[in-house]
């Protein structure tokens, strides 16, 4: 018994302290997006959205193959590597001919946040740009 109240106590402290590490509450509303893989693009080439909010992004692949999206918190660099790897915030596998709906918080920073297919594809091309702007910003400039 005594084992189980310490491992009861020892859990309700992780729960506290995870609570208190937690970032700042998503806000209020979704945005939604529809986006396009064609020819090995990405269309549109720029998604403006408002930080932390979820997004909810409708891919389309037209190419005849699946693809891997990322987002990553730094700007891409070729060849992919480790660090790329450890960039990505938010990742989705979108099969061929089929829509998908993927669905992420954007990130609370304000800036640029590249999207990349799997490489080599980002390397020729298949890449666009999160642009992160705080609410109070508008969406179409």
């Amino acid at each position: 018994m005594r084992v189980f109240s310490t491992f009861l106590a020892v859990l309700c402290l992780v729960a506290a302290l995870a609570a208190c590490a937690s970032p700042a509450p998503i806000a209020s509303g979704s945005v939604e997006w529809e986006v396009t893989l064609v020819d090995h693009s990405i269309r549109p080439a720029q998604w403006r959205v408002p930080a932390n909010h979820l997004l909810s992004v409708t891919l389309k692949n037209e190419d005849p193959q699946a693809h891997t999206l990322y987002v990553l918190s730094r700007s891409y660099a070729s060849p992919w590597d480790e660090a790329d790897r450890e960039a990505v915030i938010a990742s989705v596998e979108v099969p061929a001919g089929e829509p998908l709906l993927w669905q992420f918080t954007s990130p609370q920073a304000a800036g640029e946040y590249d999207v990349i297919a799997t490489p080599p594809l980002a390397e020729e091309g298949m890449v666009a740009v999160l642009l992160v702007v705080q609410p109070s910003e508008p969406l179409n400039p």
